[in-house]
């Protein structure tokens, strides 16, 4: 693999946890939606008609679900992967420098902070961390 394609891998759980977390949003939108659409149906002070919007409306928040749930167990998969790979690793500033970027979404800037080195180092070493991490593991490239 080359390395942009172990940075490939190693985003994909990034990915994957930003596309449940849109999914979270727009159940949560749907079943707002729900919610007043009951509200109407219920009789209580509110807008009108409603009523043959609710079954759509609830296959809509089935179907997000069952996405949600999909793409959450994915994220799990992948991350425990990704997590695997570099905690087979020997040097803990890589495993560190990597779990920091690729599992918590840190840029090098920010660890280069928080680790109290300068920027090029920790671009350095986040380097010969991707370099390790491709001649160490088969890294399954599954996207």
């Amino acid at each position: 693999l080359t390395t942009e394609e172990v940075k490939t891998w190693l985003r994909s759980y990034r990915y994957l946890k930003s596309e449940a977390e849109r999914l979270e949003e727009e159940l949560a939108e749907w079943r707002s939606k729900a919610e007043k659409m009951t509200r109407e149906l219920s009789g209580m002070p509110s807008g009108s008609g409603g009523g043959d919007k609710v079954p759509a409306c609830v296959e809509k928040i089935w179907e997000l679900e069952r996405k949600l749930s999909a793409k959450l167990s994915d994220a799990v998969e992948q991350r425990q992967a990704i997590e695997r790979a570099i905690e087979a690793l020997d040097n803990d500033l890589y495993k560190e420098i990597l779990i920091g970027k690729y599992i918590y979404g840190r840029s090098l800037s920010q660890l280069a902070e928080e680790k109290h080195y300068c920027y090029k180092q920790i671009r350095r070493i986040h380097g010969r961390a991707l370099k390790k991490l491709n001649m160490s593991f088969n890294v399954p490239y599954n996207l």
